[in-house]
């Protein structure tokens, strides 16, 4: 018999209250992926260095290894780009995947900023310079 979804949810909701005060964000966050945007794998991870979950994903019709690492954010939170740099060193000393590899050297995140209004805004932050993609 196929589990509903809210089922699903509620087997999640110990690991998104890992973190009480970023459970709200990474609850609103995974929902925009997997019932918005129909992402299909969407993981939660756990990093307690960062004192945080952070959803590991992969956008459809996409390269399989073009998993993201996407770190949930109230939109009143400040970042510094010391902060960016320490959360990108924090996540390459975490085991990020289930056979207990390390992800080779992140070279991007990907933030979800969740607004007052409950949007989320995704950005993509890269590990130093990348080209501007070419708009054919």
């Amino acid at each position: 018999m196929d589990r509903s979804f809210q089922d699903h949810l509620a087997d999640l909701e110990p690991i998104i209250n890992r973190y009480p005060t970023s459970a709200p964000f990474l609850r609103h966050v995974y929902l925009d992926l997997v019932l918005n945007k129909q992402w299909k794998q969407v993981e939660i991870k756990p990093i307690d260095s960062l004192v945080a979950n952070v959803l590991l994903a992969h956008e459809p019709n996409t390269p399989a290894e073009d998993r993201l690492v996407i770190l949930p954010r109230d939109h009143r939170e400040k970042l510094s780009t010391d902060a960016i740099q320490a959360i990108f060193e924090k996540l390459n000393t975490a085991h990020l995947d289930d056979d207990s590899t390390h992800l080779h050297q992140l070279k991007k995140l990907t933030l979800a900023i969740v607004g007052s209004d409950s949007t989320v805004l995704y950005y993509h932050i890269h590990k130093g310079l990348v080209p501007p993609k070419e708009h054919v």
